[in-house]
């Protein structure tokens, strides 16, 4: 591995866990109010990590590299999939919102496990309208399993 990818990926895994251990100060913080918030609400303002370190910066080798089979990806379209696919995300695990996400998650969930990241590949794209994102959370909040995982949305 050339040392510029090799330094580009310690870069980005550095941003994104140093990004992880404030999010876990806010929730202690926060531990609290959580009580007495909507299920969405809590994954939207304490659950979730929004990075957008420009473009060729290495985030989906980032997904590529760390990410463990439980969990899971949204991109905008099926072709986007398939583009991150030829760089190295397996394909399990990887989806676009649809009808058929939660049925698609929970199927993905009862082989691997319920996820501990959501990551979310260029969020503007994913949610090009404010009911997606609603959909979203709202979808996410549906699934009893998932507990208190991140969901790491990286890019614009």
């Amino acid at each position: 591995m050339p040392i510029d990818e090799f330094m580009a990926r310690h870069r980005m895994s550095t941003l994104v866990e140093t990004a992880i251990e404030a999010n876990n100060a806010m929730r202690r913080v926060h531990q609290r109010e959580r009580e007495h918030m909507a299920p969405e609400l809590f994954l939207s303002e304490l659950c979730t990590i929004h990075l957008n370190p420009g473009r060729r910066t290495g985030k989906t080798r980032y997904i590529a590299t760390t990410r463990e089979m439980r969990d899971v990806v949204f991109f905008q379209h099926p072709t986007a999939i398939m583009a991150a696919v030829r760089e190295g995300i397996r394909e399990a695990g990887c989806f676009t919102l649809d009808d058929n996400m939660g049925w698609n998650m929970a199927a993905h969930a009862k082989e691997y496990g319920p996820p501990g990241i959501v990551y979310v590949d260029e969020p503007s794209k994913v949610f090009d309208r404010e009911r997606d994102r609603a959909m979203f959370y709202s979808t996410l909040a549906g699934l009893k399993w998932f507990g208190r995982p991140w969901i790491i949305m990286l890019g614009a």
